[in-house]
């Protein structure tokens, strides 16, 4: 007869710790099935993660409807957790790392720290589809963004156009609580090279397309306070070319020519900026 179902599962150290690691990344012992057989009861649940490491449950993140990613929360963890449930604390926490999928322990080789064979480690070179992505993160409210750049060079066909890898370019996003709660936000700028719009290019080659370039690198961050509902505020990030530096596996340093994608966390927003 319960209104709703809380649910606390994850790990502790004697599962893993300095020295001790685990061998799969999915819920120990029979979490999983009493998970699925409280939800089954009572789909009104909610999944508190408490943890080190990431955790795999794809049925959690599939059919759970609220899951807070804990972590080891400290002795005021309980209290902290609480307040986020019941609605006391509007959360705005962003996720640390890709939740990778459970069989992603059997893709890739422990013996090997090569980040870019596939399918790839972290959120800059994984090709498949995480569980949960990289700054992932929800509130109790909603926030828009709205992005605009200073490019002094011309705007051609949506691409602003820059001469050197020196040359920064600073963009302004317009943060707006759309929704009818105060609340913090994380700004998260992303940028990658665009593979797809570099191709058209009369200079494009092999070369470019063999670099080795991150799908995506996190550039700049910054932290919006207690938006009340309708209120606005701005952040800026300024992109130049070593923010957009590609490493070679042999440690060499270079910013390709071509056409770069910018892109804000949660906006479906894309900017591109081109280096000629």
């Amino acid at each position: 007869n319960a209104d709703v179902a809380i649910m606390v599962m994850g790990i502790d150290q004697s599962i893993e710790s300095e020295g001790h690691d685990r061998y799969t990344i999915t819920l120990p012992g029979v979490q999983e099935q009493l998970m699925e057989q409280v939800f089954a009861a009572q789909p009104k649940s909610m999944l508190v993660l408490v943890n080190g490491g990431q955790i795999a449950s794809e049925f959690a993140m599939s059919s759970i409807p609220a899951v807070v990613e804990a972590f080891y929360p400290g002795v005021e963890g309980g209290n902290a957790v609480a307040d986020v449930l019941f609605g006391a604390y509007n959360p705005s926490g962003r996720l640390p790392f890709t939740m990778y999928p459970a069989d992603y322990v059997n893709q890739v080789s422990m013996f090997t720290m090569d980040m870019r064979l596939p399918p790839g480690r972290t959120y800059r070179f994984y090709t498949g589809q995480p569980l949960a992505a990289f700054g992932h993160g929800l509130s109790y409210t909603t926030f828009s963004f709205k992005t605009v750049h200073n490019a002094s060079s011309a705007v051609v066909d949506g691409v602003a156009w820059v001469k050197t890898a020196a040359e920064a370019v600073q963009y302004t996003v317009t943060v707006t609580n759309t929704g009818n709660k105060a609340g913090d936000v994380s700004v998260l700028a992303f940028v990658a090279f665009n593979h797809t719009l570099s191709a058209a290019l009369p200079w494009y080659s092999e070369s470019h397309a063999q670099s080795e370039c991150p799908l995506s690198q996190l550039f700049g961050f910054d932290k919006v306070l207690d938006l009340q509902p309708g209120s606005k505020q701005q952040v800026e990030f300024v992109l130049d070319g070593t923010s957009a530096m590609c490493v070679s596996e042999a440690g060499e340093r270079t910013t390709p020519r071509g056409i770069y994608t910018v892109r804000i966390q949660d906006s479906d927003e894309l900017h591109h900026i081109g280096l000629v």
